[in-house]
């Protein structure tokens, strides 16, 4: 509960407002239940200003209980904004290396976990109308016959050991299905990437189905099961220990003590109808723990990609002198060991990227072309030696100022439809020419928003619509990451020796990573990489 109150008391107002109506509303609830007891006490008491006070009650009940849903649901989505927005601004502002690892389990801690959270918020009024109902009847009831509301006392003081005995297990439960509904997400996601492969191979599909998504699921839901089934039973025990001490008790008041069985008629009724909110009590506490579980997914996941958040997104004034926009210097990478095996490595590299010209990367399958890629753009960090932009290093505090000089196409690139963040100026003057260039007039438009009218084309025309987007971007240096491999030989033609010339005439410094020996020619200089080296 505490990590809820951190949460809200930004919104101390709205949440304050919320309690305090649910509070009144629980109180005017009470009062319901008081008329109701007042008649059965006594029939005299039943008449017209009787049912007024009952229906004048029973609405202010209610009106000032959907007040105090709209305070704390206006200040649930507050809430559940500012949790998204800061994991994903600090999923966006961390090591794409380390994001590139873990992705698969930050999705469902921003989608279900903060659902979880939300859920629970937004039963928070109702909870205090239970609280304030029960607390209040019951103290009254005290004031009219201690000894009897004493006897009930003890049934709620056992419902109270119940549930503290059954919360750890279900939190327990909580954190095992927690787990593998993470595991589920992640094979979820991996069947839609592989969807090619899973649809032509039937053993691997079926397989895939009946023992991988399959055995998560039923662990997950194994796990959901024995918390839902422990919830369930506190609920039944609740609803036992009631029924029996009425019984029991009846049974006693004839025969065994000395008690005036039509008092206990008359309390009967009351206690029947707080028992209910009794049990909303006692599911608010035990859902507790499961939003307790969702925070602590929040919290280890904030924790663990503030180890490689980027510090600082500094701008600082770069010497534009040097021949040389990008030089490496001796640079060496390992990847994280939960990525790839310890042992396999990249470089030590040096070279120089010319200001303004075009150059290729080449080397076969696994000689560190798209690594490299990663790391000249910044998105992978050096395990040693330096990058250095226009003579000067690119350090930490200016790492994101450096990524921005770029747009780059990488052969996974995802294309987003929106280019509202582009100058809208430049849109306008721009973009028709560049989608008649790669012939997508017919597929594509932007709309009033600068929204692409459509991203669902096929492989080939997807990846010319990313390229379009990059050219638009205008950034001072482009990298293409095999961009032409999937192209037929007309757009190939086209990229090589229109795109790349266009973009080199207008002053932009291109780097492209390709297999294409036929075009090799359009290069100002060729570079070969083996192993994550220069070959000389």
């Amino acid at each position: 509960m505490w990590q809820i109150f951190l949460q809200v008391k930004h919104r101390i107002g709205l949440f304050l407002t919320g309690c305090i109506t649910a509070l009144i509303a629980g109180l005017f609830t009470a009062q319901v239940i008081d008329y109701i007891e007042t008649g059965l006490s006594d029939q005299g008491n039943i008449n017209q200003m009787w049912l007024i006070g009952i229906v004048s009650y029973s609405l202010l009940a209610a009106s000032i209980g959907v007040s105090s849903s709209y305070f704390i649901s206006k200040m649930n989505i507050i809430i559940v904004r500012d949790l998204t927005k800061k994991l994903v601004k600090k999923t966006l502002m961390t090591k794409y290396e380390y994001i590139e690892m873990v992705s698969d389990k930050i999705l469902p801690i921003i989608t279900k976990d903060i659902s979880v959270i939300s859920n629970f918020v937004d039963r928070i009024p109702t909870f205090i109308i239970a609280v304030s109902t029960v607390l209040y009847t019951l103290i009254r009831l005290f004031r009219i016959d201690a000894e009897l509301t004493s006897y009930f006392f003890i049934i709620f003081a056992l419902q109270i050991v119940l549930v503290m005995i059954l919360i750890p297990m279900l939190k327990k439960f909580t954190r095992i299905a927690v787990k593998y509904r993470n595991y589920h997400y992640r094979n979820l996601g991996n069947m839609i990437k592989g969807l090619k492969e899973l649809t032509l191979n039937k053993e691997k599909r079926e397989y895939y189905l009946s023992h991988v998504i399959s055995d998560d699921m039923g662990k997950m839901n194994n796990a959901f099961l024995k918390g839902r089934v422990t919830n369930g039973t506190s609920q039944r025990i609740n609803d036992l220990l009631i029924f029996l001490f009425v019984g029991i008790f009846m049974f006693a008041s004839i025969s065994l003590i000395d008690f005036d069985f039509d008092r206990f008629k008359l309390f009967l009724p009351i206690i029947l109808f707080v028992t209910p909110y009794f049990a909303k009590i006692s599911g608010f506490f035990q859902d507790m723990k499961t939003v307790d579980v969702s925070f602590e997914q929040i919290n280890s996941i904030s924790e663990e990609i503030e180890q490689y958040a980027i510090r600082s997104k500094k701008q600082i004034d770069w010497d534009d002198q040097s021949d040389h926009i990008i030089s490496l210097k001796e640079i060496g990478y390992q990847y994280l060991e939960s990525r790839h095996d310890n042992t396999l490595s990249f470089g030590p590299l040096s070279l120089h990227l010319q200001r303004g010209k075009i150059t290729f990367i080449i080397g076969g399958n696994g000689s560190g072309k798209t690594t490299f890629a990663k790391i000249l753009t910044g998105l992978y960090e050096p395990r040693s030696g330096q990058i250095l932009y226009k003579g000067q290093p690119v350090i930490d505090d200016v790492l994101s100022d450096y990524r921005n000089k770029f747009s780059a196409y990488f052969a996974d690139s995802f294309t987003f439809g929106q280019l509202g963040y582009i100058d809208h100026q430049y849109l306008n003057e721009k973009s028709s020419s560049i989608i008649k260039l790669l012939e997508m007039e017919s597929k594509v438009k932007l709309d009033d928003d600068y929204n692409f009218t459509t991203t669902n084309l096929s492989f080939g025309q997807i990846s010319r619509l990313s390229l379009i987007t990059k050219i638009l971007e205008d950034k001072e240096i482009y990298l293409f990451d095999e961009w032409a491999a999937n192209q037929d030989p007309y757009f190939k033609n086209i990229f090589y020796h229109e795109i790349l010339p266009m973009l080199k005439a207008n002053g932009k410094t291109i780097i492209v990573i390709s297999h294409d020996e036929k075009y090799f020619d359009v290069a100002d200089e060729i570079i070969e990489l083996q192993e994550g080296m220069k070959l000389e």
